[in-house]
């Protein structure tokens, strides 16, 4: 199979639709329900019309990206509060960790 410029950035959009998709609902589910990668396979069929294969070759792809980002975040709770989550990326330096916060409304 001849794989061109439009084909790879093709795929690298459904892939990052996928990505998007499984973010928006990966709280819907448990951690690694399957039910939630087949849905991902749904979504790229029927609303993006994507072809069977590719959907799941895509959907399995952002599923593992996922996977990743969600293993590479952790929550600090020394740096937390009770209005204020820290969440950190501990792969980086120490010294110089990208902290970002979300503020809870109580």
């Amino acid at each position: 199979m001849r794989h061109d410029h439009s084909t790879t950035v093709y795929q690298d959009c459904m892939r990052s639709a996928a990505l998007a998709f499984l973010t928006r609902h990966q709280f819907q589910y448990l951690p690694n329900d399957p039910l939630l990668l087949e849905r991902t396979v749904v979504h790229l069929e029927s609303a993006l019309e994507v072809a069977p294969v590719t959907a799941r070759k895509l959907a399995e792809q952002a599923y593992s990206e996922l996977d990743v980002i969600r293993s590479r975040h952790l929550f600090d709770l020394s740096n937390s509060s009770s209005t204020k989550s820290v969440i950190f990326d501990p792969s980086g330096d120490p010294d110089q960790r990208d902290l970002r916060t979300d503020h809870c409304r109580t």
